[in-house]
């Protein structure tokens, strides 16, 4: 394969407007509450995998998570529908959108499977995913993704210590 074929990794300036051209937001920021909340999740859900939803606003910030019951198999996730539409309802009254859909890979990584991005590209929110077996304060321990039809966008997430 010529150096030609090879596409450059994006600059985070490209991705950041990428991001906000095509998604109107740029990141997803957690605040510490809401981020040992997923963590609790997570960890109490392995081996099975864990599965939540996360509200917030426009700019990325998370305000609320709400854990989803797992109905599928212990490498693989499918979020109860009822429950989702409970979560839509509830964040909906409370001026809120889905901003992310999180679940982990227990043995796994952090990047989507196929079937993530299959599932995914209905949804118009990031995904995390999340190694519930690496330590929470690893840089690899959860990634975020935006996905299209034609590509899957690395999403920077903003964890807040205080």
């Amino acid at each position: 394969m010529g150096r030609d074929s090879l596409s450059p990794r994006p600059s985070p300036h490209e991705i950041h407007t990428t991001l906000r051209q095509v998604y109107g937001m740029d990141r997803i920021v957690l605040s510490r509450p809401i981020y040992l909340q997923i963590v609790r999740h997570v960890t109490q859900a392995a081996p099975m995998e864990a599965v939540g939803i996360i509200g917030g606003l426009a700019n990325g910030r998370a305000h609320s998570v709400i854990e989803m019951p797992n109905l599928a198999g212990p490498h693989e996730f499918f979020a109860d529908p009822f429950a989702q539409y409970q979560a839509e309802r509830r964040f909906s009254r409370e001026g809120l959108s889905v901003i992310a859909i999180y679940h982990s890979h227990p043995g796994g990584g952090t990047t989507l499977s196929d079937a993530d991005r299959m599932g995914g590209a209905r949804w118009n929110c990031s995904h995390i995913v999340i190694v519930p077996e690496r330590s929470p304060d690893s840089p690899d321990y959860l990634r975020a993704w935006r996905i299209s039809e034609d590509r899957t966008i690395e999403v920077p997430v903003v964890r807040e210590i205080r």
